[in-house]
């Protein structure tokens, strides 16, 4: 059975597929995406923000960490002790988050509570990878993010992710024209 879904009620949508992009003074800074570095003394936030008179509707977010060594299960990457803060991943609205972890995520292997899918790569040259893919849409709903009620998406990094040798947050979905 092929599904079909009618998308008369937009004036106008097309699919986006971003990575999170990383904050500086207020502002998002286009191709900043690996979240590597040291968040501990001061946060690091990434994030997808649309435009005024869009909205983003994201359905997935993937998780890529990239790491020189063997990963371990309960830390963050080949790190074998998990992470002191976490991980937040939430909506903003202005100074308010909800967050849609129900704690920081502190060990990469946490990621599948919430996502339901992970899978773990192995080289024998190169960097091992780990990468989760959260479905929205699977887990009853997308995420809905409004440019004029000036909302993001996004991943706050309260850690030192130095050792990683990748660490990307990727969403898919639609973005609609009001």
């Amino acid at each position: 059975m092929i599904k079909t879904y009618d998308n008369s009620f937009t004036p106008f949508s097309r699919i986006i597929s971003k990575f999170l992009s990383k904050e500086a003074a207020g502002s998002q800074v286009d191709g900043e995406i690996n979240a590597v570095g040291n968040y501990s003394s001061v946060a690091g936030t990434f994030f997808i923000k649309p435009p005024v008179g869009k909205i983003y509707i994201i359905n997935k977010l993937t998780v890529h960490i990239g790491d020189t060594g063997a990963f371990h299960g309960g830390g963050y990457g080949a790190q074998s002790s998990p992470l002191t803060n976490g991980i937040n991943i939430g909506i903003a609205t202005g100074a308010v988050t909800s967050f849609l972890t129900s704690k920081p995520i502190k060990a990469h292997t946490e990621f599948t509570a919430y996502t339901g899918q992970a899978q773990y790569n192995t080289w024998s040259t190169g960097d091992n990878d780990y990468t989760a893919t959260w479905d929205f849409l699977a887990n009853g709903a997308p995420i809905v993010i409004d440019g004029d009620l000036v909302q993001l998406f996004g991943a706050i990094l309260s850690d030192n992710f130095s050792h990683l040798a990748k660490h990307l947050f990727h969403v898919k979905g639609l973005e609609i024209t009001k």
